[in-house]
């Protein structure tokens, strides 16, 4: 990856960034958090500048996920969306609403549950674009932010992606701990 990175123009690597998240509407590429870290990297690495890598990401990030709500929503009967943990997140919708839309901005592994649950609730397009954006308009800068710090302190984009390799791991296991003590929780009688 950072071969081709590194033989890209800065329209170029916008516009990828752009299209990979883009196509997060119908099956995740990369994850929203890889790329705009590694537009953060290549921020601090003066690859690109900032605003550019705001707007491609935007550009890729608010329509894909504007239309995976919209697609469950069309197709919510489905078998693809019959699963438990999509019955789980439309509980979790229907009782804490629109802050859980702003909220799931925020928390990588469940944001497909929740916008399928969006979808099959039928929020809306619009109040879930304004929220879902809004929450956009914090979480983009602050990954930008964390990778410029990354790509300024790293060499490299391949010893960046070590560095966010790390923290991706440390955060799919406290994830997963907080997830296995809440089900036990979940058991306890009351």
């Amino acid at each position: 990856m950072s071969e081709l990175l590194a033989g890209l123009n800065h329209w170029q690597i916008c516009g990828l960034a752009a299209w990979l998240l883009l196509q997060g509407a119908v099956v995740t590429v990369a994850p929203e958090e890889v790329v705009m870290l590694t537009m953060g990297v290549l921020w601090g690495q003066g690859k690109i500048n900032l605003i550019e890598g705001l707007i491609s990401i935007w550009v890729g990030l608010l329509p894909a996920n504007n239309a995976m709500v919209y697609i469950a929503g069309r197709f919510s009967g489905l078998k693809f969306f019959q699963k438990p943990a999509v019955h789980r997140a439309v509980e979790m919708f229907k009782k804490r609403g629109r802050w859980v839309i702003f909220m799931t901005r925020f928390t990588p592994f469940v944001r497909a549950p929740i916008y399928a649950a969006v979808g099959i609730s039928k929020i809306p397009q619009r109040v879930f674009f304004m929220l879902d954006s809004t929450a956009a308009l914090f979480q983009v800068p602050l990954l930008m932010c964390l990778g410029n710090y990354i790509g300024q302190k790293t060499g490299s984009i391949t010893a960046a992606y070590k560095v966010i390799g790390i923290a991706a791991l440390s955060i799919a296991g406290v994830a997963l701990i907080f997830t296995l003590i809440r089900a036990q929780v979940a058991k306890r009688p009351a």
